[in-house]
């Protein structure tokens, strides 16, 4: 086994690959559809074209009033996506198929690699996201 190979086996997360292999295939289409649903842009058509002002990596999205609280996937729209040089406008809408969101503001980002503790104990809301 080389050094890269030992490396990826011992980080915490496990294989980042088998993670999001099993994000993939575990995602069940939800029974209802609730108002924070219908932002999702469906197609990815949307997103996908639309410029974007970058992407970020080492993200993590919170609550506007709590930065480090625990989301659940129903609680993407409002929220705040945070990295180490800042934090963006409230999400209004996402697309999983390009892992791009738009923010109130007008702005779309495309999502990079997570935040190593985002992705430890965020995995429903990767996976909504399209992780």
């Amino acid at each position: 086994m080389n050094a890269t190979q030992s490396a990826i086996d011992t980080n915490f997360l496990g294989n980042i690959n088998d993670f999001l292999a099993e994000g993939l295939s575990s995602v069940q289409p939800m029974a209802d559809r609730n108002e924070a649903e219908d932002t999702v842009l469906p197609n990815g058509l949307a997103l996908a074209k639309m410029p974007s002002r970058g992407r970020i990596d080492m993200w993590w999205i919170a609550a506007p009033d709590s930065p480090f609280a625990t989301l659940e996937p129903e609680e993407i729209i409002g929220s705040v996506l945070h990295n180490s040089r800042g934090k963006t406008s409230p999400i209004a809408g996402f697309d999983p198929s390009c892992r791009r969101i738009v923010t109130r503001s007008g702005s779309v980002y495309e999502l990079g690699m997570p935040e190593t503790g985002f992705a430890a104990h965020g995995r429903r809301v990767l996976r909504r996201l399209g992780f």
